[in-house]
């Protein structure tokens, strides 16, 4: 009776991890930095290599299809990590196999469960709990900032808390959005359930509105619409009769508060329009709410309506014509044709959005500079087709390479697809698809098995992710990646019915648990790394290079590759004047990351500090970043003269790229 409790608590455990990780990723900025990306990575490898030596049949689920999937990641895992060699920054590389093999993880994890459709529902469920607890946050940070206070000083017009990306931030909430369409409209989900769904939608809906995001919006309803069609929910017309009206209420009222969509958005006058519309989202929720526990006695009778599968064939073909002839009298009616043609016009005229007013960027048709990220990307790609530039390296290509009419700093290519071309070549890419494929396959597959709306609802967010990770780095963000690999492994896994019961023997379970704490060890030193160097730049920022040496020599001391922690200790160094450890410091930051340009710039500032000649390092880092102001100043502070004392002097009033 003990075991068989224990084994109940532990699958338990696991059904919630999902929504566990995620809503520690969304609220450690959505997983983006190395650190958070590597306690996740530890927590899911540590937990398989438990589960391998405790369960009775720790690989029960494995599949010929899982295996595919997860060998695809592998071979991405190890690519990334084989790029390192011609790109000769490990520490970037490293940063992405890490995130990798948080995916790997998750995948493998919960695809050594056997599948059945109660935990894959009870996992959904869990998952809708932790996205609706960062959308009460995030919304509440816009309309009650007094209640949750934040400081978004990047684009405060737009709502970013807590993810810190507005545009990852609107695909979360989208996500959220679709899956609170499922729960409101599925017959099949618990009442309590079908009413928390309707009412939390008005609170997904306007928060993805105050993101601003175009292309999260754009996702979130063709998942919806895709939801729709392909689950058929018997409560769908109680669902939408609850969640339509509440969320165009509740979207208006926030629309209408125009201050709240301002960079004055926390002020006096804002908050007076965030108090009104609070209100009036509060209301549009309790209507939702309303509306689906009276719809709860229409999903009863349709519940006893017996349907024969022709008819609900016939009715599905006569409804997809009726769409299909509406939607081709709209479009000549209102001349969508002309409208299509202007708005694609815009976006590839590669000209930013331009509004007087934030809320017309909702259909302003400007690129925003997307079009200038792919191109440097695909440049990229034809110049090294076969291998790319290496892992982590599209920033080093981005600020080489862009147009000196694009001057936003830009990590990542804002597509999966064009920065696998860009860094890994076309295996990335390959690899990368292939595992994308499998596991939207596997969602699609579960559209005719026990669990059709759950499926549906899970393909549907998946399409939704997938298109928008096409024009966004939401690979870079675990907190809305993560979820489509830890679901992805329970579609692939084997049912339940037909699960392979023989367990690896005692030794075998030993080898491969302690395989797996070896693979946790990479992400664990990154993110000790990652913790002591964070510690570094808050004390050098507060003046106190002491605490910043030790700090960054400890950071260093974890993982040797990194050269962040050098560019601490050089200027630092510098200010305390120490200058031949300075320079050295910056060249060995330029030994692990040779072709950054931050990098170069501190070596030119420290050695024109030791009165050293720093026109060469100055002139490198221009190269490297051509249209970068820091770069460019360096250049004209240092190449006009050749005077030791005005190099020191000049050193001293630069600005530092670090702060």
């Amino acid at each position: 009776m003990r075991s068989f409790s224990a084994a109940r608590a532990a699958a338990a455990l696991l059904v919630v991890l999902p929504a566990a990780l995620t809503l520690y990723l969304a609220f450690t900025a959505g997983g983006f930095f190395a650190g958070s990306t590597g306690v996740a990575a530890v927590i899911v490898w540590t937990v398989l290599a438990l589960r391998i030596v405790t369960a009775d049949s720790p690989i029960a689920g494995l599949s010929r299809p899982l295996a595919a999937a997860a060998g695809a990641l592998a071979l991405l895992a190890v690519w990334t990590l084989v790029s390192t060699t011609w790109s000769d920054s490990s520490s970037r590389g490293l940063i992405e196999f890490d995130r990798t093999l948080l995916y790997l993880g998750l995948l493998l994890l919960f695809g050594s469960l056997p599948r059945t459709p109660e935990q894959t529902a009870w996992a959904l469920r869990a998952l809708f709990g932790a996205m609706l607890t960062v959308g009460v946050f995030a919304l509440l940070s816009r309309v009650l900032p007094e209640l949750v206070t934040v400081d978004e000083n990047i684009a405060a017009e737009r709502l970013s808390y807590p993810l810190t990306y507005w545009n990852g931030l609107g695909l979360f909430l989208g996500i959220g959005l679709i899956l609170a369409v499922h729960l409101a409209s599925s017959e099949r989900e618990p009442a309590a359930l079908r009413v928390l769904g309707a009412g939390s939608a008005p609170v997904f809906a306007t928060a993805l509105y105050f993101t601003l995001s175009r292309g999260a919006i754009a996702a979130t309803v063709v998942g919806v619409v895709l939801y729709l069609v392909l689950a058929r929910p018997l409560g769908a017309f109680a669902g939408l009769l609850a969640v339509v009206p509440a969320c165009v209420i509740a979207v208006l009222a926030a629309y209408d508060a125009d201050l709240l969509v301002s960079e004055n958005a926390t002020g006096k006058a804002a908050v007076a329009q965030g108090e009104d519309a609070a209100l009036v989202i509060g209301l549009s929720i309790l209507l939702a709410v309303a509306v689906r526990l009276a719809g709860l006695l229409l999903d009863r009778r349709l519940g006893g309506v017996t349907v024969a599968r022709r008819t609900r064939r016939s009715a599905a073909i006569v409804t997809a014509a009726m769409a299909t002839a509406a939607l081709v009298v709209t479009w000549f009616a209102l001349g969508l044709g002309d409208y299509v043609d202007r708005q694609y016009d815009g976006f590839v005229s590669g000209r930013g959005v331009q509004v007087a007013d934030e809320r017309s960027r909702l259909t302003d048709p400007g690129d925003n500079g997307r079009l200038d990220n792919w191109r440097v990307g695909l440049e990229a790609f034809e110049e090294e087709p076969l291998l790319g530039t290496g892992a982590g390296t599209y920033a080093i290509t981005w600020a080489r390479e862009r147009p000196i009419t694009n001057k936003l700093k830009v990590e990542d290519a804002h597509s999966v697809y064009v920065e696998m071309l860009s860094e890994l070549g076309l295996p990335g890419l390959l690899v990368t698809l292939a595992a994308l494929l499998l596991v939207l396959a596997a969602f699609a597959r579960g559209l005719v098995g026990r669990a059709p709306h759950v499926h549906a609802a899970l393909f549907a967010a998946g399409m939704a992710w997938a298109l928008h990770a096409g024009i966004d780095w939401d690979w870079e963000m675990p907190a809305v990646t993560a979820w489509f690999w830890a679901f992805g492994g329970m579609a692939l896994a084997a049912p339940a019915a037909e699960a392979a019961r023989a367990a690896p023997r005692s030794i075998a379970r030993v080898a491969i648990a302690l395989g797996c704490l070896a693979l946790a060890v990479t992400p664990a030193l990154m993110a000790a790394s990652q913790a002591r160097l964070n510690d570094a730049v808050a004390a050098f920022d507060r003046g106190d290079c002491d605490a910043a040496i030790d700090d960054a020599l400890e950071s260093l001391r974890v993982m040797p590759s990194r050269p962040q922690p050098l560019e601490v200790l050089g200027y630092c160094d510098a200010r305390l004047g120490l200058h031949e450890l300075a320079i050295g410091a910056m060249e060995s930051g330029i030994d692990r990351d040779p072709e950054n340009w931050e990098l170069y710039y501190g070596l030119a500032l420290v050695r024109a500090n030791a009165g050293r000649d720093p026109r060469a390092a100055a002139r490198e880092a221009l190269r490297l970043n051509p249209h970068n102001p820091l770069a460019r100043s360096a250049v004209r502070r240092f190449g006009t003269t050749r005077d030791p004392r005005k190099w020191k002097r000049r050193a001293q009033g630069a600005r530092l790229p670090i702060r």
